[in-house]
């Protein structure tokens, strides 16, 4: 290449002298950079590989692992129900294959506890709207048609007592009366039977709806109508203990109740308070509601059957003042759970549970669950999962086919990343070389080519060889010795055995109690190599550093002494000049 030379004493380039001899002698250090990428490369080809062989190990450990949650695919079992809908069935691999059917009478409900007598005290005609708390009356106006004359009745929550709107209703021509009686029920008469009728779209008030009267059947003969719900002063965020709650029976201040042996304390607590707290506590095996609408407190069971919830006051009269005992009989209030029954195979069977397990029907590893009664039987088929079995199979083989074919396209001796490596065609060897052999403890299957998993081309170990699975080759086997399949398989000797040994190994990194792997291995080598290769371009690039130091300094001399001779030989010339000058005179 050529260099173009002019300067300031010298006329030379020197700074491009310069860099043209440290270009020179950096070829060997470039060499090694262009080593480090290759090896770069290396090492994703391992990585890659190292991958698809943890994906074979995944596959492989279907089938190997010891763990007892694991099922044996062997033995998995599926089940299923002609009704779905009405019976769900799920089955483990200790079921027996098996054909039964199911009849459901009856499905398990659960014990329920409701108040004998409303928890409230009654609203009375003296009462004002808004000491109404278990419901929020609205102001506004409500439409009364008596004889289709429309008669509009204002309410004022702030002022009104339930008495001056029922006087209003009363002074309507075709209402002979209105009243509340004694549990908080209103009632009105028509003067004749069929001529009132309570409410339109345009009201603006909730009072008929709150009530009940705009859904109170009337009696055609005495023209009387009665609200089935009543009417109550309960205030739920009140303390129990106080005037203030409203309740039908005064609560004993720190009265104490358990529920299924849970312990509650009702001190300075309202009644939202302890709902609350009964469904917080899981020990007591109840779910809590107070229905403001029928005055009413309920515990719901949360298992079901037929089976009590006990109920006990420990000190003052909480369970007993909200209608859930009577005295110490705690199951008065109660409406108990019924037992699910069932017919298996024409014979009846009980449960407390809509679930029945092995312990119940007797079908060892089959769990019924029971959705609805049926009119009639349920077919139930309990049988092999060949999908899953055929489907995990099939990903081995595809598995260990992706293993053998990157192997195979990164171990190329031209184009491959990782050239002819030996350790991995070893590995790649070995793992085909597994696959075809043959075990000890199998009697009529001792090969995975005698079950429908072969190689799909022959020529050695050498040759591109990816595996096929025949499905049906393999399933006709397993019914004819399922015994010779498991040994084949997964048995001491098995071929999946020993593969998971040899592709764990293969797999493993370092650790402080363990060796590599053989990728690991490699990576490590490879490492290495890229760590030596630094440290050279580290101490050459060192060496070039002093390199043009010295080169600088060099040339730097030369120039100046350069610029010594020119500055001499232009004072020869001076002189020279002035003696010429000197003898022309």
């Amino acid at each position: 290449m050529g260099i173009t030379f002019g300067g300031i004493s010298s006329g030379l380039p020197v700074n491009q002298i310069i860099d043209s001899i440290i270009a020179a002698e950096r070829i060997p250090l470039l060499s090694l950079e262009q080593k480090i990428q290759r090896t770069q490369q290396k090492k994703t080809a391992v990585d890659q590989v190292r991958t698809r062989v943890n994906s074979f190990k995944t596959s492989l450990n279907q089938f190997t692992s010891k763990s007892v949650l694991d099922e044996n695919l062997f033995n998995a079992k599926i089940a299923t129900s002609s009704d779905d809908a009405s019976v769900g069935v799920t089955a483990t691999e200790k079921g027996a294959a098996q054909s039964f059917s199911l009849k459901v009478n009856k499905l398990a409900t659960s014990t329920s506890a409701t108040s004998l007598d409303y928890v409230g005290a009654a609203a009375a005609g003296a009462t004002r709207l808004s000491d109404i708390k278990n419901v929020s009356f609205s102001s506004g106006n409500f439409t009364v048609f008596t004889n289709g004359t429309a008669n509009t009745i204002n309410v004022d929550t702030a002022n009104d007592t339930i008495d001056d709107v029922l006087g209003r209703l009363t002074a309507l021509n075709g209402i002979s009366g209105a009243s509340i009686d004694a549990e908080g029920k209103i009632s009105l008469t028509a003067d004749t039977p069929g001529t009132v009728q309570m409410g339109s779209a345009s009201d603006s008030t909730n009072f008929l709806r709150l009530t009940k009267l705009n859904t109170a059947q009337e009696d055609l003969i005495t023209g009387v109508r009665t609200a089935q719900l009543p009417l109550s002063t309960v205030d739920s965020t009140a303390n129990v203990s106080t005037a203030g709650a409203g309740f039908k029976t005064a609560v004993t201040a720190g009265s104490t109740f358990k529920i299924n042996g849970a312990s509650f304390d009702t001190t300075g607590k309202s009644l939202e308070n302890m709902v609350k707290e009964i469904n917080d506590n899981a020990a007591s095996g109840v779910s809590a509601t107070y229905n403001s609408t029928t005055n009413r407190l309920q515990l719901n069971a949360k298992e079901t059957g037929q089976i009590g919830i006990q109920l006990e006051d420990t000190t003052g009269n909480f369970l007993n003042a909200v209608g859930l005992m009577s005295g110490t009989n705690s199951l008065a209030s109660q409406t108990l759970g019924l037992n699910a029954e069932v017919e298996l195979n024409g014979n009846l069977l009980y449960s407390v549970g809509n679930k029945l397990t092995e312990d119940v029907s007797g079908l060892t590893g089959v769990t019924l669950d029971l959705k609805n009664t049926t009119a009639g039987n349920v077919a139930i088929n309990v049988g092999r999962d060949t999908k899953r079995l055929s489907n995990a199979l099939k990903d081995i083989v595809d598995q260990y086919n992706n293993v053998v074919n990157i192997i195979d396209q990164e171990t190329k001796a031209v184009t491959g990343r990782l050239g002819a490596n030996n350790s991995i065609r070893g590995f790649r060897n070995n793992i085909r070389q597994l696959m075809s052999s043959s075990v000890n403890g199998a009697t009529t299957y001792n090969s995975l080519s005698l079950v429908g998993i072969g190689t799909a081309n022959s020529g050695g170990l050498s040759a591109t060889a990816t595996m096929s699975f025949d499905s049906t080759k393999f399933f006709d086997a397993l019914a004819k010795n399922p015994a010779d399949i498991e040994a084949l398989f997964t048995g001491a000797d098995g071929i999946f055995t020993r593969m998971q040994t040899l592709v764990d190994q293969s797999v493993k990194t370092s650790g402080v109690n363990s060796e590599a792997g053989l990728f690991q291995s490699i990576n490590n080598s490879f490492d290495s190599s890229i760590k030596r290769y630094n440290e050279n371009i580290s101490r050459g690039e060192d060496r070039l550093a002093r390199r043009r130091t010295q080169l600088q300094r060099q040339y730097a001399a030369s120039d100046s002494l350069i610029a010594q001779y020119q500055s001499q030989g232009q004072a020869i010339t001076g002189l020279s000049n002035q003696l010429s000058n000197n003898n022309r005179r």
